[in-house]
């Protein structure tokens, strides 16, 4: 069952980068896409930041890259905080006509606790920690959170191109 953030309507499988098939007409036939598994250490989030970097440098789409490396670090960063390993990250850009241009961040764990529900309140203003997924709903343009079988944890972002048009 998923839980979405916020206001945020979770994307219908149908809606969802890299779930049924690209349109006839569209521009790119297949999404970019690349997975990759990350090692279980306080290194994870940063090996992840250039993974994005490099694959939105190949795709000539640096302009969502900002947003991007700070979405990567803070999904990331949870899962090994919180989680248990492996943690994979995907990274699924897609650029066709029926939705708009940009990226679909997932990272997916297999050991994060009984998932209470995405939460963007404040914590102790003293807190060191407490405010990654306020970082994540402000640089994403939607966001949510699902168990993945019973087996763990898949949180998804998506970060449209600015000034796309759908």
């Amino acid at each position: 069952m998923c839980t979405v953030a916020s206001t945020v309507i979770a994307p219908r499988s149908a809606d969802r980068p890299g779930t049924g098939s690209a349109p006839a007409d569209s521009r790119t036939a297949h999404p970019a896409r690349l997975s990759r598994r990350l090692p279980h250490t306080l290194h994870a989030a940063r090996n992840a930041r250039g993974v994005v970097l490099d694959f939105l440098r190949d795709l000539g789409q640096e302009i969502v890259g900002d947003a991007a490396h700070l979405v990567v670090s803070e999904l990331v960063a949870n899962a090994v905080r919180h989680g248990r390993p492996p943690v994979d990250l995907t990274l699924t850009w897609w650029d066709d006509r029926a939705r708009r241009p940009g990226l679909l961040v997932e990272v997916l764990d297999r050991g994060t606790p009984v998932l209470l529900g995405p939460s963007t309140r404040v914590g102790d203003a003293e807190a060191e920690g407490g405010r990654g997924l306020m970082l994540v709903e402000a640089c994403s343009d939607r966001w949510g959170v699902c168990h993945h079988d019973g087996a763990g944890l898949h949180v998804w972002a998506e970060i449209d191109r600015p000034g796309a048009a759908r």
